[in-house]
């Protein structure tokens, strides 16, 4: 057995005699957490106690010496062996109170030992180790589909193609997985990520569970952490609580590298175990992706978005860096930090996960006070936007304020623009935050009579139909702050007149007559998608729900598509 044969033995033995104390409990607690080895010595000493103190209990009070039995087949136990509270006139009393105290420790230990013993079942099925408790847009690979709430035994394969699924654990974890991904379950007490990421959530009952992948195994220490796998690499994030990470580098010769971590902390483990030495770097917090529950947030949003198969251009604004940040997650449109024509005006572009849940990341673009929109930073892309005849933009936002000053406040979410006449402001706000689009600096605005409220977080989906020279559009928002938010249909089939310009992306800035950079956005935005088609109405509310699971569906019509 490992090196604390010793004193696993001294503290099992307590345990059955039930003279442990609460310190020697704990103790026992983290060793049989930890190993399977343990957890078997002591469900096989405690069997033998009692089996021991029940089989004496039947026997006579003679004081003789009594003779070996066999418990087991082929196992013979000398008297020698016998619990000193085994001997004598309460030999079944003690085999009695062997078993309450075994219960009462139980339960003292918040039945996480016993948790861990893999249970039996006498229909002579394999015990079943989880089930699955929410299903959210899966599809399964290889035509697999497995029911919520049908046992999962060990060595249950969950191959997904997308989607988001919750797997409750026995033993008491639970683990949200997100498709694509392939994940084996083990036991009541771990599971193997090949590959795909998965956010696990560990109560005190389950402490010990682990995640293991190609590089690296993570034990949890009571937590909630996130793992992803790919190819050679490892990311781990901590988001309550404290893991090991464990490096799964068996062929080195030495003995394996552990690695405690904690809360609002991340690595990543570099390399395939064998082929040369494992390595770790840190990450920072928030630079991957996890999904932390299913009962609605940004994180629920964004893995719609990335499964739809129109979508052209996408901003998440999540990374390490803010080159990762920037970086579009579906075309070439990459962005980049642009000024405003009068400078920055002492500020900075930053960015921060502070969206409508503390899953969303988010880009803040400067915008100084009563600049007139000629003052601070915003985003830009490097090559040009070529907007479809068709298209739908959406995003998440907020306002924080509206500046009043003598040329009328305008803010752009996001634009294009090649000249004064093709300026495209898609998503703005105007004069007190009304939400509204300009195609053609000559023309009107195309006002929506829907006002941001300042300090509101927002979904907002505009879809655009170019007709001849001038465009169809039409505006859909919700108030993310209400408890229970409806989608509003807020610009039914108008016209504008122009089209969206081919030219450079602005995220968070618009574009003046002069086709300066301008009107940058003073609030934040985040998940800003494009897509080559009209979303249709339900596609809207489903994206609206995944945000905000309480929202409100309405029964109006969809726009014609």
């Amino acid at each position: 057995m490992s090196h604390y044969t010793a004193e696993l033995a001294e503290l099992v033995d307590l345990f059955c005699e039930g003279d442990i104390a609460a310190e020697q409990a704990a103790r026992l607690e983290a060793l049989v957490a930890n190993s399977d080895e343990a957890r078997q010595y002591l469900l096989d000493c405690f069997q033998i106690h009692c089996e021991l103190a029940w089989e004496y209990g039947r026997q006579s009070d003679d004081s003789s010496k009594p003779d070996p039995i066999d418990i087991v087949p082929g196992f013979s136990v000398p008297a020698s062996a016998i619990p000193k509270k085994a001997k004598g006139k309460q030999l079944r009393g003690w085999a009695f109170a062997v078993m309450a105290v075994a219960l009462l420790a139980a339960v003292t230990l918040g039945l996480s030992i016993f948790s861990h013993i893999p249970r039996r079942q006498s229909d002579g099925h394999p015990p079943s180790v989880a089930r699955i408790e929410q299903v959210k847009d899966v599809q399964w690979r290889g035509g697999l589909a497995t029911e919520i709430g049908v046992p999962l035994v060990a060595g249950s394969k969950l191959s997904l193609q997308q989607g988001l699924l919750e797997v409750v654990f026995d033993g008491g974890a639970r683990m949200i997985v997100q498709g694509p991904a392939e994940v084996e379950l083990q036991s009541q007490s771990s599971a193997v990520l090949q590959s795909g990421s998965l956010t696990t959530e560990v109560s005190t009952a389950a402490r010990g569970f682990s995640i293991h992948t190609p590089n690296s195994t993570v034990v949890d220490q009571g937590t909630k952490f996130g793992v992803a796998c790919r190819a050679g690499q490892t990311d781990v994030e901590v988001f309550v609580g404290s893991v090991i990470v464990r490096l799964n580098d068996a062929q080195s010769g030495v003995a394996r590298q552990e690695l405690p971590l904690a809360a609002n902390s991340a690595v990543r483990v570099n390399g395939v175990p064998g082929q040369g030495a494992l390595k770790i770097e840190t990450l920072a917090s928030g630079s991957r992706h996890f999904v932390q529950s299913l009962t609605g947030s940004g994180a629920q949003l964004q893995a719609l978005v990335e499964n739809d198969p129109h979508l052209i251009h996408f901003y998440p604004f999540e990374g390490a860096t803010n080159t990762e940040r920037l970086h579009d997650r579906r075309g070439n449109l990459d962005l980049h930090e642009v000024t405003m024509r009068d400078g920055d005006g002492g500020g900075r572009l930053e960015f921060a996960r502070t969206g409508p849940d503390p899953t969303t990341e988010v880009v803040v673009p400067y915008r100084a006070t009563s600049s007139s929109g000629a003052r601070g930073r915003g985003l830009q892309s490097e090559a040009a936007f070529h907007p479809p005849a068709a298209m739908t933009v959406e995003l998440l936002l907020n306002l924080s304020r509206i500046d009043k000053n003598r040329e009328g406040f305008i803010a752009s979410a996001v634009g294009t623009g090649n000249d004064s006449d093709h300026c495209g402001f898609l998503v703005s706000a105007i004069r007190d935050g009304e939400l509204a689009c300009l195609l053609d600096g000559g023309a009107e605005w195309l006002q929506s009579g829907f006002k941001f409220i300042p300090s509101r977080w927002y979904y907002v989906a505009t879809t655009f139909r170019v007709k001849g020279a001038d465009t169809e559009v039409n505006a859909f928002a919700a108030d993310l702050s209400d408890q229970s938010p409806a989608l509003s249909w807020i610009v039914r089939n108008r016209i504008a007149l122009g089209t969206p310009a081919s030219a450079p992306l602005g995220i968070g800035k618009g574009f003046d007559g002069r086709m300066a950079s301008a009107y940058p956005w003073p609030g934040q935005l985040g998940l800003v998608s494009i897509y080559e088609t009209l979303l249709d109405r339900q596609t809207l509310e489903n994206h609206l729900q995944a945000v905000s699971p309480h929202a409100v569906i309405r029964s109006d019509s969809n726009p014609a598509n």
